[in-house]
């Protein structure tokens, strides 16, 4: 048996390629932050059920497409690009790991208007 979760925050910083909507490409970069958890009954320590955890941060680019639709309401695609770094901790042995990240991206959102 084997599980694992993780919870995180994240931010973004967006520079869009034309100043006006209902649409514009965009890019910028993204970070983000996520305490991550796991257990496993190890078969080396006679069934043994062995937990830990560890952070992992994400600093990244982003590049995507927005529209605002009628209404304020927006749809957001998009593709990121990043670093893995973070550290674990399992069974009283630690270590660092680094990794590169592809990602999807899908929002729905609201625009205000100024």
């Amino acid at each position: 048996d084997y599980s694992s979760s993780a919870i995180g925050v994240g931010a973004d910083y967006r520079f869009y390629f034309e100043p006006t909507c209902p649409k514009t490409a965009y890019w910028g970069p993204t970070a983000s932050i996520m305490i991550a958890s796991t257990s496993y009954k190890s078969p080396i320590a006679g069934g043994k059920t062995e937990t830990g955890g560890g952070i992992i941060l994400y600093p990244g680019a982003e590049l995507g497409y927005q529209w605002i639709l009628d209404g304020g309401f927006t749809v957001d695609v998009g593709g990121m690009l990043g670093l893995y770094l973070g550290s674990v901790s399992v069974a009283g042995g630690s270590g660092g790991f680094t990794g590169v990240g592809l990602g999807i991206k899908l929002g729905l959102g609201y625009a205000f208007k100024s």
